[in-house]
């Protein structure tokens, strides 16, 4: 909002509109200012207060001169020109429209410029709050007639020239359709919004679609690199003793493989005063009879191999096959693994136990 004094000695770049634009004052001429369109898009929005009268343009012209008095003298060049004195209706002024307020801002007076020999009598507008109504309304229609009379006279003027010598130096702005540019500008900014809500909504695709690729990739990688479940089973360990802690059902072959075995020319010794414990892992059916897994554990004295019996039992208890092996050399402290195969014919029903494990 751009404010002028009586005393003022403005310059182009002292005169500023909302937003920064100086392109409003075309002239300045002994403390007057002249005027130009304002934006297109916000009509009225460019206010200039001059004395008690507040005055905005459009796309239109005008010249607003501060009286020494304290009032103020608006003259419409071209367009049409917008003045407000006191707290009453606005006053349209058309291109041969000028007028007076009062340094109290009580009184506007609207003249027409004469174009003629024909003089035309000023109409004086009293601002009071004692105003009748029907004044009211007779103001009302005399400003709706002179935004006719100005549309007219800017044709007029852009055919002919301007009609005051004032405004000669100035730019003529051609007369345009305000309200048909005013539509067209609102219904673009209407749908102005529409291509960027597109873009968002596309950026938006872009960065969920990368972010369910990202963990569609790490859940597939950890199912790859998960190991694969291995079931371990309690199994009841023995002592020196042959006496045994449980015993482990013999189920039917799960596979056909034959067991391979190795037989060593020398047996490792049996080394005196060595003692060991042993825990039975399991049983399954193998070539010639039933392989019991046995894992050693050297309990004391030095390293020695030992002699593992385990024997298979029916279900009142009764041992009907035993097998004997010997385990590898077990140093003090550490365990070893042996498999000891109990020799049987036919089909085997039971379980097998742990009979021994015993040193030199």
């Amino acid at each position: 909002m751009t404010r002028v004094a009586p005393w003022s000695s403005w310059t182009r770049e002292q005169v500023r509109a909302p937003g920064g634009e100086p392109a409003l004052v075309t002239r300045l001429e002994q403390g007057q200012l002249w005027f130009s369109a304002g934006r297109r898009r916000s009509p009225w929005r460019h206010e200039v207060h001059v004395g008690p009268a507040i005055v905005s343009t459009p796309r239109g012209r005008f010249q607003a001169v501060a009286e020494s008095d304290g009032g103020a003298t608006i003259s419409c060049l071209a367009g049409r020109t917008r003045v407000v004195a006191g707290l009453r209706e606005p006053v349209l002024l058309g291109p041969d429209q000028s007028a007076a307020v009062s340094s109290d801002g009580r009184t506007l007076v609207v003249m027409d410029r004469a174009t003629s020999g024909v003089e035309t009598p000023p109409d004086v507008i009293d601002l009071t709050d004692g105003a009748l109504a029907d004044e009211e309304a007779a103001v009302e229609a005399g400003a709706l007639a002179a935004v006719g009379v100005g549309e007219r006279g800017a044709l007029r003027g852009a055919a002919g020239g301007s009609a005051s010598g004032a405004s000669a130096d100035e730019p003529a702005s051609p007369a345009t359709d305000d309200g048909a540019d005013d539509l067209v500008e609102l219904r673009s900014a209407r749908l102005g919004w529409i291509p960027e809500l597109l873009a968002v909504v596309a950026l938006v695709t872009v960065l969920v679609a990368i972010v369910w690729v990202f963990l569609a990739g790490d859940d597939d990688a950890d199912q790859a690199a998960a190991p694969a479940p291995t079931a371990t089973t309690a199994v009841p360990t023995t002592s020196e003793a042959p006496t045994t802690t449980g015993a482990v059902e013999i189920g039917e072959p799960a596979t056909t493989d034959a067991v391979s075995t190795t037989v060593a020319t020398t047996l490792p010794p049996l080394a005196a005063g060595a003692s060991a414990s042993g825990e039975l892992r399991g049983c399954r059916r193998a070539e010639g009879g039933v392989a019991a897994s046995v894992l050693v554990t050297h309990r004391g004295g030095p390293a020695s191999s030992f002699d593992v019996t385990a024997a298979l039992v029916d279900s009142s208890g009764a041992s009907f096959a035993e097998g004997t092996e010997r385990s590898p050399l077990v140093e003090p402290g550490s365990t070893a693994e042996v498999e000891v195969l109990v020799p049987f014919d036919g089909r085997a029903e039971g379980s097998c136990e742990l009979v021994s494990v015993t040193g030199g």
